[in-house]
C-alpha cells in the first residue's frame, strides 16, 4: 500500500482503489496530513489536523488497518500538538518532531534501548568479559488484564526461579512514573496487581525485569 498525506485527508492506493481517511470517517484530527509513517508492523502513523493554522495540527493518530488510536498533549507524553515529522529508529522507536518542543521519542510497547543513553546523548560504556545470561523473564508469557482498565490491571508472568522483580512504569515519552519492587517471586506463573488510579487515563507501559532479563507490556488506562 501507498500513503500520502495531503492537505485534505490520508490517502491509501492499493494498486487498484483510492481510500481516503479525515476526521469523518477516522479518528483524525482534521483532515490535513502533514507527516506519515509506517512502522515495522504496517502500523501507519499521521501527524494530522485542521488545514488552517491554528490549530495546525493537532495531534498524532495511528491506524492498524483496523483501529484508529489518537495521540495528544492531555492522554500522552507528547509535548504539544503541532506535528511537523516523524521517523523511526532500528529499535522500532518513533520520533516525533513538534513545531516548537522539540523532538519526543515514543514507543506503543515501550521505549526501547534510551536506557543506555544518559542525557547528554552519549552512549554508555558496555562492560566486556562478561558472559551473557539466559533471561530468566518469560518473554512469551506476559500479559495485563484487565488491559484497558480504570484503575488497577493484574500483570502476570512466568519466572523459571526465583527472583526479585521490578515493574518500571513509563508513560508515552520513556518518562520514568512509577517503580514497584516485589522481592523473592517464586519459579513459576506469578500475578502482580498494580494501582494506577493516580494516572491520568492514556497509554503506558510496564516494563517487567528480574536478574537477568526484562519484557515491556503496553497498558491502556480509560
Amino acid at each position: 500500500n501507498k500513503w500520502i498525506g495531503t492537505e485534505h485527508g490520508l490517502f491509501k492506493f492499493d494498486g487498484t482503489t483510492w481510500t481516503k481517511y479525515d476526521d469523518t470517517n477516522s479518528e483524525m484530527f482534521g483532515e490535513n496530513a502533514a507527516a506519515v509513517l509506517v512502522d515495522e508492523s504496517g502500523t501507519v502513523w499521521v501527524g494530522c489536523g485542521e488545514p488552517v493554522y491554528p490549530p495546525y495540527p493537532s495531534g498524532l493518530c495511528s491506524f492498524d488497518g483496523t483501529t484508529w488510536t489518537a495521540y495528544s498533549t492531555t492522554n500522552s507524553g507528547l509535548p504539544e500538538k503541532y506535528v511537523n515529522d516523524l521517523a523511526l529508529d532500528t529499535l522500532g522507536n518513533i520520533w516525533v518532531l513538534t513545531e516548537g518542543h522539540g523532538a519526543a521519542i515514543f514507543n506503543p510497547s515501550g521505549v526501547t534501548g534510551y536506557d543506555c543513553i544518559d542525557k547528554s546523548l552519549q552512549s554508555c560504556s558496555i562492560a566486556t568479559g562478561i558472559t551473557p545470561s539466559v533471561f530468566n523473564v518469560s518473554l512469551s508469557s506476559s500479559t495485563a488484564f484487565p488491559n484497558p482498565f480504570s484503575s488497577t490491571t493484574n500483570l502476570q508472568f512466568s519466572l523459571t526461579q526465583s527472583s526479585n522483580v521490578n515493574l518500571f512504569i513509563y508513560d508515552l515519552s520513556g518518562r520514568e512514573i512509577g517503580r514497584i519492587e516485589k522481592n523473592n517471586l517464586l519459579a513459576g506463573i506469578n500475578d502482580v496487581q498494580i494501582d494506577l488510579s493516580l494516572l491520568q487515563p492514556g497509554i503506558y507501559s510496564c516494563k517487567i525485569q528480574s536478574n537477568e532479563g526484562s519484557q515491556s507490556i503496553k497498558l491502556i488506562k480509560n
